[in-house]
């Protein structure tokens, strides 16, 4: 027992100091290891400067939504997936960071489109009149869109026999349906309705004692057009119109000096038709653009004129016209803003004087707008067109005799230029010059004494210098305006070989200077104030005894006019309206005075 128990101690001793000295041994391996303070190695790559970089390789952006918006715009390929865009922007230097660009500042408010604006109103003379352009959406394929003017009068005339009566009623509708992705299909419908009291004229070969005219001429218009128009882009574009319109026109009037009463009538029946159609596309080189359009219009028109006691007309005259054009341009848009369109234009026509024409006229079209304060326009060109029986007689205050319509042609030249002063004030000048053969022209008519009919000289040119400038004070709240041109005539004189100064085209002003301001003074409230100064113009009349003809001054007018209007609650208002406020006395046709003063009011709608 004795030797056992020493070495039962010396085992003990050994298993209670061994892990001290195991661990005494370790810590003194690396004596500098044991100096480093406790470092996780993930701080070390994210604090320390090393970047990794990976050619070749972009991260994509995490998709998903934030609701924390970004302020700033980064780069997708730098956000770091595991870090919240906050973190991000707190370790990027603030020179890299580029801030959102907002819209464009302007001065000038857009307005919204309106499904409908309408007016209608009373006025003195008994006048009723009104006014609608609407645009309302069906489905989201369909729209229907289109314009009424309504405007009549029992006459303000309160000498003679002829009071002045007159109804001038127009109106257009057109269903716009989207059949493809880039089509439309266009249909319209358009009506005209009108007529007037004619001037109580004397006729030239008796007394002026015993003979009046009691008349009245009217015209009514009834057409339509069909059409197509797709679109791929901006100038990837094909349409395609069809028309066709009737128009009747009628004018009379009646002699009494006993019995029976006679006079003189002239009527005239149009069936006017035609097609156009045009494509465009892009070229191959940028800005590089190509047009091609085609044209047709054409008019089977009858006349019968005479005069009348119990007996009908003589046998109608039938008479037809037709202009054929085709055009192919160029339009390139330089780099340096400016913008040059070039092509030629083909016209081909017949009418009842000439039976057939050709012209070829170059087009050239160029428009400056290299800086925002300047731009120019010049336009050099030609066209053929015929106006047909509708701008003729629609206005006429005296008895028409129709006849023949002749093709006109003309070859003009445009220039326009604008400049804008610190976005308030912009001045225009522009120049028209146009060389043009057959132009219309009114005269008397030598067969039906008192009546008018229509000329066309051999040839007319004519130079319009004009000038404006309008200033904007404040956006929407006041804008003053004002435009003058003048006009220089040279005419054939073989218009009307018995008149003196055959060279003056009757019936056009020598100057007109328009001015006037408008304002929006509070929300809902609009109110304009315009003048227009008028020239003075010739007017071709018959000669009170005698076959021969002379010019008469009509004088120079000066016409104010203003509105109001006030929405009470952005929808609904009412309008008050006030035409020749001077009561000038004034004559556009010879013989027959214009209204004077003239004060409407009514109610508005804009929905």
């Amino acid at each position: 027992m004795r030797l056992h128990f020493p070495l039962l101690l010396l085992f003990v001793c050994t298993l209670f100091f061994a892990p001290e000295v195991f661990g005494q041994t370790q810590d003194t391996r690396d004596d500098r290891a044991a100096l480093l303070p406790d470092i996780d190695a993930q701080d070390i790559e994210i604090r320390g400067d090393f970047r990794a970089r990976f050619p070749g390789i972009s991260r994509q952006p995490i998709l998903g939504f934030s609701p924390t918006p970004r302020v700033f715009r980064i780069d997708p390929n730098r956000l770091p997936f595991m870090e919240t865009p906050e973190e991000v922007m707190a370790s990027f230097p603030l020179s890299q960071l580029e801030p959102n660009l907002g819209p464009e500042r302007q001065l000038t408010e857009i307005p919204q489109q309106s499904l409908l604006y309408a007016t209608a109103g009373f006025g003195n003379y008994v006048s009723p009149e009104a006014k609608a352009y609407f645009s309302l959406p069906l489905s989201d394929r369909m729209r229907l869109s289109g314009n009424l003017d309504w405007l009549s009068s029992e006459g303000h005339l309160e000498e003679g026999s002829v009071a002045g009566a007159f109804r001038r009623a127009q109106g257009e509708a057109t269903l716009s349906t989207r059949l493809t992705t880039n089509g439309n299909l266009l249909a319209s419908v358009r009506g005209r309705s009108d007529f007037a009291d004619l001037q109580d004229r004397l006729f030239n070969t008796v007394p002026i004692d015993l003979y009046v005219i009691d008349g009245r001429s009217s015209f009514d218009k009834l057409g339509a057009s069909l059409g197509w128009v797709s679109q791929r882009s901006v100038h990837d574009r094909f349409e395609a119109f069809v028309h066709y319109d009737r128009s009747t026109f009628e004018s009379s009037a009646e002699r009494e000096r006993f019995r029976p009463r006679t006079g003189y009538r002239a009527e005239a029946d149009e069936h006017r038709f035609g097609a156009q159609s045009a494509f465009s596309w892009a070229g191959r080189q940028i800005g590089h653009v190509f047009l091609v359009e085609a044209e047709f219009d054409a008019a089977l028109y009858e006349t019968k004129a005479g005069w009348f006691t119990d007996v009908p007309l003589a046998d109608k005259l039938e008479r037809d016209w037709f202009v054929a054009g085709a055009a192919a341009y160029w339009q390139n848009e330089l780099f340096t803003g400016d913008r040059l369109k070039a092509g030629v234009r083909f016209f081909s026509g017949h009418d009842p004087v000439q039976e057939a024409t050709f012209m070829v006229y170059p087009y050239v079209n160029w428009q400056y707008r290299r800086t925002g304060s300047l731009e120019m326009e010049a336009e050099v060109s030609g066209y053929m067109r015929n106006s047909g029986l509708e701008p003729l007689v629609k206005g006429n205050r005296t008895l028409a005799v129709p006849n023949s319509l002749q093709n006109e042609r003309t070859f003009y030249g445009n220039f326009q230029a604008s400049y804008r002063f610190d976005a308030l004030i912009t001045a225009t000048a522009g120049l028209h010059a146009a060389y043009t053969l057959r132009p219309v022209m009114y005269a008397p008519n030598a067969q039906f004494d008192g009546s008018t009919s229509w000329v066309q000289p051999e040839d007319l040119f004519l130079i319009r210098p004009s000038v404006g400038a309008a200033l904007n004070l404040r956006p929407r709240l006041l804008t003053l305006y004002a435009d003058a041109h003048y006009n220089i005539t040279e005419m054939s004189k073989a218009a009307i070989p018995t008149a003196a100064d055959t060279d003056t085209f009757a019936g056009l002003e020598n100057y007109r200077i328009t001015a006037g301001v408008r304002s929006t003074p509070f929300e809902h409230a609009n109110i304009s104030l315009w003048a227009d100064l008028i020239g003075t113009r010739k007017a071709l009349v018959a000669e009170t005894a005698g076959d021969g003809f002379f010019y008469r001054n009509t004088g120079s007018v000066f016409l104010l006019n203003a509105r109001a209007e006030y929405r009470i609650d952005g929808r609904i208002g009412f309008y008050l309206k006030t035409l020749n406020m001077l009561n000038q006395s004034y004559e556009i046709w010879d013989g027959y005075q214009e209204r004077g003063i003239q004060v409407f009011g009514g109610l508005s709608v804009r929905l």
